[in-house]
């Protein structure tokens, strides 16, 4: 299990690189031992309203309100390893939106709940040929975008981490991330103190969003079955 001091720490951490996740709670917590664990997963991040999740932070005392959570599964992670997996999740919280209202815990929200996380947990999204594998559980341009910021800003606190396993990379047929991140260029430093809601109402650097587009194209050309079933399905 990741200890507790450095959950703190990375909590501490996310509040220092994106301010705007003080407007609620944020939760950093290793996999609760009675709630369904998902399969080669090292951690996750949970966005909504989740009843059985909010009775276990109740049931430890640590609920403080609706927000936005970020589970570890995989025990024994190097503190490195656990910073580029934590910013990666990160990166799943962010634009900040503010969350939906508390649920009630009733018998009904609890199965529900349970069904739903077992049910995630016992058939995540496939891998899918028909489809490039960003799209499995939304790693698209502006989550990698989201992602770099948030390495730079760790990395200006001290946090200097590898790139691997925090965007990009064969894993999501992107090209690798140290490319997205010489394709940045210096955005993360002229935005460093700008919300992530401002970095993604500007427009992307050019090589950025060209590298981006690169890659789908390239995939699109080594998978044509696939382009045509789209364009069937859309004629």
């Amino acid at each position: 299990m990741t200890d507790d001091h450095l959950l703190r720490e990375l909590h501490d951490l996310a509040l220092a690189i994106a301010p705007e996740l003080s407007g609620s709670p944020l939760y950093v917590l290793n996999q609760p031992g009675e709630l369904p664990a998902p399969k080669d997963t090292r951690g996750y991040h949970v966005g909504g309203p989740c009843a059985p999740m909010q009775q276990y932070l109740k049931g430890k005392g640590d609920w403080r309100g609706p927000g936005p959570a970020i589970v570890f599964v995989t025990p024994d992670l190097t503190r490195e390893e656990a910073v580029v997996l934590f910013l990666h999740e990160l990166a799943h919280a962010l634009p900040y939106s503010p969350p939906l209202p508390v649920v009630a815990i009733t018998d009904d929200a609890l199965g529900a709940g349970r069904d739903a996380l077992q049910a995630w947990c016992d058939d995540p999204e496939p891998d899918d040929a028909s489809r490039p594998q960003w799209i499995v559980g939304n790693h698209h341009q502006n989550f990698h975008r989201i992602a770099l910021h948030l390495w730079w800003r760790a990395a200006l606190l001290g946090e200097v981490v590898p790139f691997d396993g925090l965007c990009g990379g064969r894993h999501y047929d992107l090209s690798p991330p140290y490319m997205y991140w010489r394709a940045i260029g210096n955005e993360p430093i002229k935005m460093q103190h700008a919300t992530f809601a401002e970095i993604l109402a500007s427009d992307p650097p050019k090589l950025f969003r060209d590298l981006w587009y690169e890659n789908l194209a390239y995939w699109m050309s080594h998978h044509p079955d696939a382009v045509k079933g789209v364009a069937a399905c859309r004629s």
